[in-house]
């Protein structure tokens, strides 16, 4: 449920958007483009996380979740990194909720395209700008020359990793979409030293 959810958009209202983004009626594709646009002003980190219940619950339909799990990567690509600056539309705090939420998403999800969709969500939600390093604005994963700390959205996943490991029964630890997650939250300490094996 996203009731929950600060500032969340109105579940009937978000479902019917989304039904309508993916019409043959141009219009009414712009227009469901137009209001998810407006929640996303309105609190962009309540409607990344509206989405990601939306694009993981079977009980919604291929094509919507599959708008939902669209909207909501693109939502994070351009929340988590701008030309101008990074994390410029989430505030900091934000990290964490949409975090946890991508990975119970993953979690939950049917196997699918969505499913792949949310996997990036959870990506960039553990991602660290490659400016932080030094570099140019573009998230990264690739490790970092000093041991990950608190502060570190990538050991904050890794962590949130554990603690499902710890909390659930082994049936849903071998499940496939924890099995994603867990390789989203090991990948950036490269696990597998070999290339090829790591692609594999």
């Amino acid at each position: 449920q996203a009731s929950d959810v600060p500032n969340a958009p109105n579940t009937e209202k978000l479902v019917a958007a989304l039904d309508d983004v993916a019409s043959f009626a141009a219009a009414k594709r712009d227009a469901a483009a137009a209001k998810l646009d407006a929640a996303s002003a309105k609190d962009a980190p309540g409607l990344c996380i509206a989405l990601l219940r939306v694009a993981s619950d079977r009980a919604h339909g291929s094509a919507r979740r599959l708008a939902a799990g669209t909207f909501a990567r693109n939502l994070l690509r351009k929340a988590f990194w701008t030309p101008e600056k990074d994390g410029a539309s989430f505030p900091d705090a934000s990290r964490a909720p949409i975090r946890v939420a991508a990975l119970d998403a993953l979690c939950a999800a049917p196997d699918g395209p969505s499913r792949a969709l949310i996997a990036e969500c959870l990506r960039l939600a553990g991602a660290v700008p490659a400016s932080a390093f030094g570099g140019s604005s573009r998230f990264t994963d690739r490790p970092s020359s000093s041991p990950a700390s608190s502060e570190d959205p990538r050991a904050d996943l890794a962590l949130d990793v554990c603690e499902h490991f710890a909390r659930h029964e082994s049936s849903f630890v071998s499940s496939s979409g924890f099995l994603l997650a867990t390789h989203a939250a090991a990948r950036p300490f490269q696990y597998f030293r070999d290339a090829a094996t790591a692609r594999e």
